[in-house]
């Protein structure tokens, strides 16, 4: 077996130079020559040439000794390492350390024969700790805690510790990844001294466990580890696991309204080996069950089932969706949150000429249960950031008298959720009108006027309709024929409007024949609805048709609600919350437990952001101010976790050399029992310091009796030679 010099304290070797101390002095020592008076030659006759060659070899020796002594106390302090087969006896064994990596997922809540798999794993990691010796260093970390980047872990030096921190290990509603413990180890060993630095994960080696979906940029970023580095990845459980499980929850309606039915997408995945029939799920508004339905899925297989649920009040609804329990609990149960707002605060920007039958149309509730508006008006030449700060929709109907400011801070207005509805104003000139929509896009729409002339006694109407558009669901009734369904949209007669130009970023709600006649322009979390005649009479009798009251009423609850229309988040990801209302010096957070902390605030150019951190636990959170409910959303397991699919030994070699990790570096253990034997071949690492101190004491008392031997000889020759 190939034997490997290292020395752990290389810097030290640069003593060697002190070794030609003893050779420089004995040169200079042969260099001088010292007078001895004698009267005769009688003197030298009596030395003997055997005994002044006798004192020359003894010269030499000690020269060689004190070399050697110098070079093994060099050596000694440099810290010689060997990994190869050199017998235990001549060495002690090198130090090491190790770090634990516990998979505390949701998916390690899994149990077979053997029990749950986080048991399992917690007895492999107290097995582990019989491999550290005394002066050893050993981390005990979670995997969850490797995706915090702030996240600090001290070694535990005390074996009693180190158990009891096994033992605490519970399973967390975090995914931690083998990347994310990975990533943190390789930061980590490069701060230790150790020779052997060794990494165990404990895991249950599914594909979840590892990041397969890194961005394009990190897949060829290899991480940095110590060349003796130690992989050992050991699998906790080893059975086939049958689990069906929820992977999203989605409300696919933006409009909602009290009484009125709304839509929820529930995708449903079965990572199992087998069909799974007549699994019951069940959606919850609130604590009653409003809706359920019995699911059959086929094994690697995933189904979407839609649910049409009624709200029964205003406010903010929690909605839960469960799964009948299998062998997987964790991913059974998913949360969303409906928001139906007592109001939508509106600002009319403009003359009030322009839009006085929108506020018209607005102020007239078309049902009991419909949301109420609250309008604020202002011109123009007034309208300011400030106007902006209460407001959920903005309606602009002299957008082209607007400055650039003005116009940028509805950019920043619609990139943090506000809705704009956009009407043209008969008077505003096309240039000033297109540039003021590029300074609000960042592109523009190339609106150009089509006319038709009091000669030619014509007019256009609504050619086509989306009615797959949101602003149209609940509204109409949907009939078999396309052109039955055009019917019951009654359209205006329309003399003039502008053209937009069509973007990727466009979606025609109602066209015309040459043109949209109400477009949305997708912006950031929002969109801008932009519609191609002014809401007065002058290029059209829209405003005295029965269609428009429905189209603004909608259109502006569509705008008003969309933004709080949001998916639960994943645990342990940071929520981002923006006001742009006023609110008090100190918001609380009531989390999923009961527990509640006070927030931090930041402000930013339209008010307050909340950088919320602590969403470790699945459930409900609510954001309160002042005993009011400012904000609820919800959080979810990542969905990951429902893949229990192992993980082939040839993909896990492959993923970890991309890592950087080298490929004889690298031990996959399927079965825990073959972990003592696999340890006891890679740690053969001997340190040899102690046997460089007791050879320089060896030498240095050698040299002590030569030494003596050789003044004495010659103190009896008669030589003052040293």
């Amino acid at each position: 077996m190939e034997i490997d010099l290292t020395f752990l304290n290389p810097i030290a070797l640069f003593g060697l130079f002190a070794a030609l101390i003893p050779i420089l002095l004995h040169i200079f020592n042969l260099r001088k020559l010292k007078r001895i008076e004698f009267s005769t030659l009688t003197f030298l006759k009596e030395l003997q040439k055997n005994k002044i060659r006798r004192i020359k070899i003894r010269q030499l020796i000690l020269l060689i000794l004190r070399t050697l002594l110098i070079f093994f106390i060099v050596l000694a302090f440099s810290r010689p390492t060997l990994k190869g087969t050199l017998p235990s006896q001549l060495a002690i064994q090198v130090k090491s350390t190790a770090i634990i990596l516990i998979d505390d997922s949701p998916s390690m809540s899994a149990r077979d024969e053997q029990g749950i798999f986080l048991r399992q794993a917690k007895s492999i990691a107290n097995d582990i700790l019989n491999f550290i010796k005394e002066g050893d260093e050993v981390f005990i970390i979670k995997l969850s805690e490797t995706i915090n980047e702030n996240f600090q872990c001290l070694p535990c030096r005390n074996f009693t510790y180190a158990k009891n921190a096994i033992d605490n290990i519970q399973i967390s509603s975090i995914r931690g990844t083998i990347d994310d413990g990975l990533n943190y180890c390789a930061k980590l060993l490069s701060t230790t001294q150790n020779y052997n630095k060794e990494i165990y994960i404990i895991s249950d080696l599914t594909l979840s466990a590892f990041k397969t979906d890194l961005p394009e940029k990190n897949k060829n970023k290899k991480l940095v580890f110590p060349p003796a580095t130690q992989l050992y990845l050991v699998q906790a459980g080893n059975a086939k696991i049958y689990n069906i499980g929820i992977e999203s929850v989605e409300i696919t309606s933006t409009i909602l309204e009290v009484n009125k039915p709304f839509t929820i997408n529930v995708k449903i995945a079965n990572y199992g080996y087998s069909r799974t029939n007549n699994n019951l799920l069940k959606v919850y508004l609130g604590d009653e069950c409003v809706a359920q339905k019995a699911i059959d899925v086929q094994n690697k297989q995933t189904k979407e089932i839609e649910f049409s649920l009624i709200p029964s009040y205003k406010g903010f609804i929690e909605g839960r969706v469960e799964l009948e329990d299998d062998n997987l609990i964790y991913d059974n149960l998913k949360y969303f949150i409906v928001h139906i707002p007592d109001q939508v605060n509106v600002l009319l920007v403009g003359d009030e000429k322009d839009y006085k039958y929108i506020k018209l149309a607005l102020r007239v509730s078309l049902a009991d249960s419909g949301t109420t508006f609250n309008i604020k008006e202002t011109s123009a030449n007034r309208f300011s950031s400030l106007h902006l700060e209460k407001a959920n929709v903005v309606i602009i109907t002299d957008l082209g008298n607007l400055s650039t400011d003005q116009c940028m801070a509805l950019k920043s207005y619609t990139q943090d959720g506000g809705g704009i509805l956009v009407i043209p104003n008969a008077k505003s000139t096309l240039t000033e009108f297109n540039n003021k929509i590029k300074n609000i896009l960042g592109y523009s729409l190339n609106a150009s006027m089509e006319q038709f002339t009091a000669e030619q006694k014509s007019y256009t109407e609504f050619e086509k309709i989306d009615y797959k558009h949101p602003l149209f669901a609940g509204m109409l009734q949907e009939n078999e024929q396309e052109k039955q369904r055009e019917k019951t949209l009654e359209s205006p007669q329309i003399s003039t409007y502008l053209r937009f130009s069509i973007t990727p970023n466009s979606r025609v709600v109602i066209s015309l024949a040459n043109g949209p006649f109400l477009m949305e322009e997708k912006v950031s979390r929002n969109g801008i609805l932009f519609l191609s005649i002014p809401a007065t009479l002058e290029w059209s009798d829209f405003p005295m048709r029965s269609i428009f009251a429905p189209i603004i009423y909608r259109s502006v609850t569509y705008l008003g609600q969309r933004y709080l229309i949001e998916n639960a988040i994943i645990a342990g990801e940071p929520k981002i919350i923006k006001l742009n209302e006023k609110v008090s010096s100190k918001l609380l957070l009531k989390r999923p437990d009961g527990s509640i902390g006070v927030i931090a605030q930041e402000q930013y150019s339209q008010g307050k952001k909340l950088n919320l951190n602590e969403t470790n636990l699945p459930g409900f959170y609510t954001v309160i101010d002042n005993n009011s409910i400012l904000r609820k959303f919800a959080v979810n397991i990542d969905p990951a976790e429902s893949n229990i699919t192992s993980a082939e030994e040839s993909f896990i070699m492959e993923h970890l050399e991309k890592q950087g990790l080298k490929k004889n570096s690298i031990h996959i253990l399927k079965n825990p029992s073959e972990l003592q034997r696999k340890i006891t071949e890679t740690r053969l690492g001997v340190e040899l310091w102690k046997n460089f101190v007791l050879l320089a004491l060896f030498i240095a008392i050698l040299e002590m009796i030569i030494a003596r031997e050789n003044k004495k000889s010659t103190i009896e020759s008669g030589l003052n030679i040293t």
